[in-house]
């Protein structure tokens, strides 16, 4: 990025720390993925003036996801590493801007939702406290936003290749 973008990363970044102090409700990830939705309701509008929009969205969804393990993990190429373990879900609004930007492994994405998906249809008749147990319901949560993160992906791909 160019000096001037760089300055505005650091403004941008001092702004979204003080967004995270007024919110004082919910998971700390989902205050992180609002800040960074206010935040990118300001970039858009002061975005007419800036070639590279996209690496400063980069930055600040990276600098909101604040796990660099759960990242790596969605963009490397599957592997025995992969983890079905992350909680995804709390952060929509990086990971939907990651997948715009072409940032995350569409293969690695299909596999962690696939098998997800697979363990939720495999306790789709649990007792509630069983449900709970092997939480089902964040692991559908999961997938849904890793459903939308590969459908994002390959609208982009095919737009791409029209």
């Amino acid at each position: 990025m160019n000096e001037h973008l760089d300055k505005k990363l650091l403004e941008f970044i001092e702004t979204y720390n003080k967004l995270l102090s007024t919110f004082d409700y919910g998971v700390g990830e989902f205050q992180r993925d609002i800040a960074l939705g206010m935040i990118y309701v300001l970039v858009d509008a002061q975005a007419a003036c800036w070639s590279s929009l996209e690496e400063l969205k980069l930055q600040l969804a990276i600098n909101a996801f604040n796990s660099d393990e759960m990242l790596k993990n969605i963009r490397d190429d599957v592997s025995d590493n992969t983890s079905l373990s992350f909680n995804y879900c709390y952060s929509p609004i990086a990971m939907k801007a990651f997948a715009e930007l072409g940032y995350l492994n569409l293969s690695t994405l299909i596999y962690i939702r696939d098998r997800l998906a697979h363990e939720v249809h495999k306790h789709r008749n649990a007792s509630p406290m069983a449900a709970c147990m092997l939480n089902v319901q964040g692991d559908s949560m999961n997938c849904s936003i890793l459903n939308d993160c590969i459908e994002i992906m390959e609208k982009r791909v095919n737009g791409a290749n029209a």
